[in-house]
């Protein structure tokens, strides 16, 4: 299920909820694969379906047939069943070139992933909102807001045109509130960094010496940054992960679209002149002693600075194979922030090449759109058009004993070509928990929790839940907070209650807890009683 970070869970989830704009709407369907067959304890494969996709040039081959290629798992050459060639693109499929499939896939609905690496809220990004919503959805589909670790999940039953203005409020709301918490936290900085300079130059700093001062300063500065980068930079695997395989349950197609603002970084303005001043500090430490305590100085400033270092801020070949494992194309756009950040203390720099190429290597492995472009309504335009042209090799597994570990290679008998494949097979994992259908009716809040673990028994298959509920009204204050643990016997469970609110305008937060799979989710939006 999809998980928040420890440590900052509550809070953000109570600010992006308070927006009052935004509904988890979860993703149902049948079985996606083609040639899986599902039980709710475990996966029995049938068959291993392989995504590969083959550039001449950039381009795609296209045609190719099992005799143009060879799969091996674990360096064992496996017998290809079938193939399967896949050709989409989100705009209508009518108009796609070689389209393979039935024209009745363009009727279903489709998911939209819209990864917001930004620091503020911007008018372009507004404009690539309304494009989304207005020009590209179609009845049924999801979006899925991800920015700072959250997913915000849009529902699909408002108006495009109040869903589009609806998300772009609560970014603007967002955006606002995270980014005053960074520039406090840089503010905070900058007192520190003030001390610091005052030990430094004689002309301050209180009680502490120069030892004192540098480590209250880089402990800060670690701690700030640290959480920073765990806010924009440092994306999380197993959150994409249980995201994607919640959203891949649909029988329609999921898209992933990354806005990647590379103004990211806000820096002190005065981190010059303290770099300056250490400097001075070290030169006129002369003796032993002296040499030695500058050393230990030196140290935790070289640590500060190791901090700094994002080559490894993205765990591409994990979320490379999450993507392509799941079909689901990742186009990025990369442009400059118009805006300045607010406070005069501080500048943004902009994001190192390695962090970019990094994305940049993840849309090119899933067949996504890639654009250094400013303007986001004109690049998602253009990602809207582009095809991707893939395989999908499908080989039966040996009976018995699934390998803990499956390595996969894929040859091509081609000239020139470059291979881009899935490098490990993972089976597809089991339904998990979900809260849906929350409803309001003559007081009474109603809602289901399925797809707990149910293990088996003499008294029959059950399993445990914990669910907690809880109301704020308008203002952000608790109005009803109520958790209970339930013994679940059946596949879906319905639960009601009456929290005597009042009638008004409420926000609602219901979080169940599968207790035997340790899985969670959690259901917020606005309602009505």
């Amino acid at each position: 299920m999809i998980r928040s970070k420890p440590g900052r869970t509550a809070g953000l989830r109570l600010i992006a909820g308070l927006l009052g704009c935004l509904i988890v709407v979860p993703v149902s369907g049948g079985p996606p694969g083609r040639s899986r067959q599902r039980s709710r304890e475990e996966v029995t494969v049938t068959a291993v379906e392989v995504p590969v996709r083959v550039l001449l040039k950039g381009r795609p081959v296209r045609n190719l047939t099992a005799d143009d290629f060879e799969v091996y798992e674990n360096g064992v050459l496996q017998k290809l069943t079938h193939v399967e060639i896949v050709s989409k693109r989100i705009a209508a499929l009518d108009t796609a070139p070689g389209e393979p499939y039935s024209r009745s896939r363009a009727t279903r609905p489709r998911v939209f992933l819209v990864i917001l690496n930004v620091y503020d809220y911007t008018d372009a990004v507004g404009e690539a909102v309304d494009y989304l919503f207005r020009e590209v959805f179609r009845p049924g589909d999801r979006a899925i807001l991800v920015s700072e670790a959250q997913a915000l999940n849009v529902d699909a039953g408002q108006s495009s045109a109040r869903a589009a203005e609806g998300l772009k409020a609560a970014l603007a709301n967002l955006k606002s509130l995270t980014t005053a918490r960074t520039e406090k936290a840089f503010r905070d900085l900058r007192y520190e960094a003030d001390q610091l300079i005052g030990v430094l130059e004689g002309t301050g700093g209180g009680s502490l010496d120069i030892h004192q001062a540098v480590n209250h300063f880089v402990d800060h500065y670690k701690t700030a940054w640290r959480d920073y980068c765990a806010q924009h930079l440092r994306p999380d695997a197993a959150f994409y992960e249980s995201l994607v395989r919640r959203v891949g349950r649909t029988e329609g197609e999921t898209w992933a679209i990354c806005l990647q603002q590379r103004d990211m970084f806000p820096q002190m303005k005065n981190m010059a002149r303290l770099d300056t001043d250490l400097r001075t500090w070290l030169e006129s430490q002369i003796a032993p002693e002296q040499q030695v305590r500058a050393r230990l100085v030196v140290s935790r400033m070289d640590e500060l600075k190791r901090e700094f270092n994002i080559t490894k801020a993205v765990p591409t070949e994990a979320l490379r194979e999450i993507f392509l494992r799941a079909g689901v194309p990742f186009h990025l756009v990369l442009m400059r922030s118009p805006r300045l950040i607010s406070d005069e203390d501080f500048e943004l720099r902009e994001v190192g090449q390695d962090y970019e190429d990094a994305l940049k290597q993840i849309s090119r492995a899933t067949g996504g759109y890639l654009a250094f472009n400013n303007n986001a309504l004109e690049a998602l335009k253009e990602a809207a058009d582009v095809e991707d042209y893939h395989y999908v090799l499908v080989y039966s597994g040996k009976p018995g004993r699934t390998p803990a570990k499956r390595e996969i290679k894929v040859r091509v008998h081609r000239e020139g070509v470059e291979v881009i494949s899935l490098k490990n097979y993972v089976p597809p994992a089991p339904p998990s928990l979900v809260v849906s259908a929350v409803t309001v009716e003559k007081g009474t809040l109603s809602f289901a929790v399925s797809g707990c673990l149910m293990t088996g028994g003499n008294d029959g298959r059950h399993g445990r839940s914990e669910v907690r509920v809880t109301i704020y009204d308008r203002d952000g204050k608790t109005v009803f907070d109520q958790g209970k643990i339930l013994e679940i016997a059946k596949r879906e469970t319905r639960i009601s209650l009456d929290p005597g609110v009042g009638r008004g305008d409420f926000f609602v937060a219901i979080r169940a807890i599968d207790l035997l799979a340790n899985l969670e989710d959690t259901y917020s939006g606005p309602i009505s009683f």
